[in-house]
């Protein structure tokens, strides 16, 4: 459930983008200068604790309205140790805390410091260590806006903060920003103004009334200033913008964020959905359930932002969005539903009966595991089996199943074994006919089997399927009667060892819901 986004993932989660080792452990990114190489830009180090693990380094792209995992050609940066955590020095160097004897209180540690000697005299890395040691708050205004186009991520927030904690003041240094030709720069001066707003609204307050007044309004003034970048030419300035204007709960970005719901970029429209939701007006309800049918739950991030407005909306107008319930686009449905799961509304119970399978599957899964008592009845008038359907379990399925066994395997890995040329062209060595799709326990040794034939369900519907296998197993499921048209669906593999009918050991046995039609016929396959 919980892997990354795939066919029949249930949708109230919201999937990782990648899964990284085996943690918990540290996470650093290459501030922009130092002594590594020009490689590492805009990279992230892992460490990956484990026996024989260490740091590795990936990056990522923009994908839809999250990020893509982007894998490094030589992605061992510091390995065969166990690094716990890791961090970059003022001096440009990374730095790695290794947790010596592994889990055992040795009382033992060490620190190393990684570098790339050609780098040590880099000027870049000189100067952004020499600006860091000297203070970087001791700078004139000017000198800090300009410090916002640097390449160093820890120089450039250190002035935003220098400057935004001058208040009002320095509100025209971070608009002139707004007009550099420096992405960066225009970046964290839209984060700047921000802080500045809302220090101004939150301006005497003790730490436990802000708490209490999180929604309380920021400086109108200066919110006022990030409007026009909703027109702007880049996408990430207008997400931006569109982000912190909606934090700050300015009424008058309501137009803007209803027009960005529309935009070419994704990431766009996920912080104008959000932004829509912290004003909690109704009227963006329609245009909220716009997007949602247009992103037809193929963008999860858009999705989950478009469930999170309408959930703050229902706080306030909750029958104009359960009105949407019956809305002719599967993704307006799935939306509302997911909302009402969030309300632990029993009114779930509407999508029961849902002419979407999935819909159904959502409603079902929301009701048992958050769970909601309300809605309990009607999910158990789900498992009521109508009398036809009795009738029908009462004569033999009429399956039939062909096995085929190699006996005296000699090839240790389950890849060898399928490339061979004993399984690829010679006859298997016995076959035998079943009734139902599953071979003896405890058979024999060192054999491959495959076993194969013809499901025709009786009810459509959406069905799981599971394997289990000793030890190395697929599981593959065509989309019609024709096996040159199978995907495998769920798999074993070594040392993935299972007990017969040992169906929830790993994951992976368990295939996502398949959508399959009474009376059509599907070729399965292990």
């Amino acid at each position: 459930m919980w892997f990354e986004q795939h066919d029949g993932q249930p949708a109230f989660i919201v999937p990782p983008i990648k899964q990284l080792g085996q943690g918990p452990s540290g996470v650093a990114y290459y501030p922009g200068t130092g002594q590594l190489p020009d490689r590492y830009e805009n990279h992230f180090f892992y460490c990956d604790y484990k026996g024989n693990g260490g740091v590795f380094s990936f990056s990522v792209k923009a994908k839809g309205a999250g990020f893509e995992y982007v894998e490094d050609k030589d992605k061992e940066f510091f390995w065969k140790n166990q690094a716990t955590d890791m961090v970059f020095g003022v001096d440009g160097a990374a730095y790695a805390s290794v947790w010596v004897s592994g889990i055992q209180k040795t009382g033992k540690g060490r620190i190393y410091r990684i570098a790339d000697p050609k780098m040590k005299d880099d000027p870049a890395a000189l100067e952004t260590k020499n600006l860091i040691l000297n203070g970087i708050e001791k700078h004139s205004n000017n000198e800090l806006a300009n410090l916002l186009e640097h390449r160093d991520l820890r120089v450039r927030q250190a002035a935003q903060f220098a400057l935004a904690e001058k208040g009002a003041a320095t509100v025209p240094l971070f608009v002139r920003t707004l007009k550099s030709q420096n992405q960066l720069a225009r970046l964290h001066a839209i984060w700047g103004l921000g802080q500045i707003a809302r220090e101004i609204a939150f301006a005497g307050m003790t730490g436990p009334e802000r708490d209490t007044n999180l929604a309380k309004p920021w400086d109108e003034k200066t919110l006022e200033e990030l409007l026009p970048l909703a027109s702007d030419t880049d996408a990430e300035v207008v997400a931006q913008a569109a982000k912190i204007v909606g934090d700050g709960r300015l009424a008058k970005g309501q137009d803007s964020f209803i027009t960005l719901l529309k935009h070419d970029n994704l990431r766009v429209r996920f912080f104008a959905a959000y932004a829509l939701g912290k004003l909690g007006n109704s009227d963006a309800v329609s245009p909220l359930c716009a997007m949602l049918a247009q992103n037809a739950d193929t963008d999860a991030f858009v999705r989950h932002a478009g469930v999170m407005a309408l959930y703050a909306i229902a706080a306030k107008y909750p029958e104009l969005v359960l009105a949407k319930s019956t809305d002719t686009s599967d993704a307006v449905r799935m939306a509302v539903l997911l909302v009402l799961r969030r309300m632990e509304d029993p009114r779930i119970a509407l999508f029961l009966k849902d002419k979407n399978p999935q819909l159904v599957l959502e409603a079902a899964r929301a009701i048992n595991d958050v769970p909601i008592a309300g809605a309990f009845s009607d999910l158990a008038a789900l498992t009521s089996v109508p009398n036809e359907r009795k009738e029908k379990e009462k004569k033999p399925s009429g399956f039939s199943f062909k096995a085929e066994f190699w006996e005296n395997v000699q090839e240790r890995a389950y890849k060898d074994f399928i490339e061979s040329a004993k399984f690829k062209t010679a006859k298997p060595d016995k076959e035998e006919t079943y009734g139902v799709f599953e071979t003896p326990n405890d058979r024999a040794d060192h054999y491959g089997a495959r076993v194969s034939g013809i499901l025709t369900p009786s009810v459509t519907g959406l069905y799981s399927f599971w394997i289990a296998v000793d030890d190395w197993g697929e599981l593959f499921l065509s989309s019609d009667e024709n096996p040159g048209n199978k995907k495998r669906i769920a798999e074993t593999h070594a040392p993935q060892w299972c007990k017969p009918r040992e169906w929830y050991k790993y994951p992976n046995q368990q295939s996502s819901p398949q959508t399959l039609q009474a009376g059509k016929r599907y070729y399965i396959e292990a």
